[in-house]
This record gives structure tokens, C-alpha cells and sequence, in this order.
């Protein structure tokens, strides 16, 4: 779908790139039928499909965007990193994941899955916009700090006595 979507990216934007990585061994089946459908939509000098990264943190400060296409998603580290270095993410509006990190219009869009023309749109709408690329890049990176370690050891610790408490008036009421 990325790479379909990326076809209409390409015709409002020729010099747009779109770099997939993680390819190894695993996904060696699937990769000759996307290397096909590069060839065939004419993207060849715009889709790049990588192997595994060496150095995320930089490939993510350096991207306009990250577009995550799953059906669905758990707690999304892919998310959450593109976060962390201010990349915006386009992403389905799936169950569970991308929904729980990126607010629709703040951080990156959310469309609903499948829909791979309001895909494409939204990834021209923030490399044609370069206000709202810098917004919402600003706005990842404020994101991210909610998901920092001491915020989220803070958070444990207020469950931690929120437990506590708990527990012990249990205690109490039984005794």
C-alpha cells in the first residue's frame, strides 16, 4: 500500500523519496513482487527497499516523514521512534497501535486502512507545507517526552502507591 500510495506522492511531488527498510532473509519472499511493482509504477529512482538499518536514530532525523502501514499495531516502537526524533507519522487508523501515540493533526495523520489516496495526501500536504512539517515535528518531539524514563518511571510509581493503598484498606476492611 505504501508504495502504491507513493505513486501519487511522486506525481505531486517527483523529488519525494521513500525509503522501506528492514528487509532480511525473512522477507526475502515478498521482495521480487515489490521490486515488480517499483518497476512497474515507474518509481524505481523514487522507492528505495533497504536491509535492516545500521543507524535508525539518524535515518530519522534526516526523513521528512514515517509512514507505518500495518493492519494492525501494538505499542509501536517504530512509532514511538520516529516520534522521539521529531518524524511525523502517516499511519491506518488501526486497533491498538498508532492511535494510542499519534494525534490526528499534532504529531502525524491517521487514515482509515485501505484508504491509500488520503495516504498519499497527507504525505504531499507535509512535504508541500514546510510550516506544518516543522509543527508537527516540534510537536512529535514534545510527545516523546511523555513516554521518557522518568516519565514513565514516575508512572510506575504511582501505580506502585496507588497499589499500595489499595492493599492495605483492603487490609483494613478485612481485619
Amino acid at each position: 500500500m505504501a508504495i502504491r500510495a507513493f505513486r501519487r506522492v511522486v506525481d505531486a511531488v517527483p523529488e519525494a523519496t521513500l525509503h522501506c527498510y528492514g528487509f532480511d532473509t525473512l522477507s526475502m519472499p515478498v521482495l521480487p513482487a515489490l521490486r515488480r511493482l517499483v518497476r512497474d509504477l515507474g518509481l524505481e529512482n523514487s522507492v528505495f527497499l533497504n536491509g535492516w538499518a545500521q543507524d535508525a536514530a539518524t535515518i530519522y532525523e534526516t526523513a521528512g516523514l514515517a509512514i507505518i502501514t500495518s493492519q494492525a499495531e501494538a505499542f509501536s516502537l517504530t512509532v514511538m521512534e520516529s516520534l522521539c526524533h521529531g518524524c511525523p507519522v502517516i499511519g491506518f487508523d488501526v486497533p491498538y497501535g498508532p492511535r494510542a501515540l499519534v494525534e490526528h493533526g499534532r504529531d502525524g495523520f491517521l487514515v482509515p486502512f485501505g484508504d491509500e489516496a488520503a495516504f498519499a495526501d497527507h504525505i504531499v500536504r507535509i512535504l508541500q507545507d514546510e510550516t506544518l512539517h516543522r509543527d508537527l515535528s516540534r510537536q512529535a518531539r514534545q510527545k516523546a517526552g511523555h513516554f521518557s524514563s522518568a516519565q514513565m518511571a514516575r508512572r510506575w510509581l504511582e501505580l506502585f502507591e496507588m497499589l499500595s493503598i489499595r492493599v492495605g484498606h483492603e487490609k483494613a476492611q478485612c481485619a
